[in-house]
């Protein structure tokens, strides 16, 4: 899912299929930091968190930050080690 802001991309939010499993993702722009309880970027978030919760193969994340990290496990994801996420099936 994209999220646009002002026409421009803002933020991407999806699952990538990768060896047997779902990866999680997200990235924004800090101009959309504002925004992230804003109905247009819940909507996408929501609707990629119920891929998440409707998947049939194991769906993991990397939190490459504290701030990542804090986000992963507010959704619902456990940690697993390291860096590595997973959420409970």
């Amino acid at each position: 899912m994209i999220v646009t802001l002002d026409g421009e991309p803002a933020g991407i939010a999806g699952l990538i299929r990768d060896q047997g499993l779902l990866v999680y993702f997200t990235e924004y722009k800090e101009s959309l930091a504002p925004m992230l309880k804003d109905i247009r970027v819940l909507r996408p978030a929501l609707t990629v968190m119920g891929w998440v919760k409707r998947a049939r193969i194991p769906v993991v994340a990397q939190a490459e930050h504290e701030q990542g990290a804090k986000h992963l496990e507010r959704l619902g994801f456990v940690h697993t080690n390291r860096e590595w996420y997973a959420w409970p099936r």
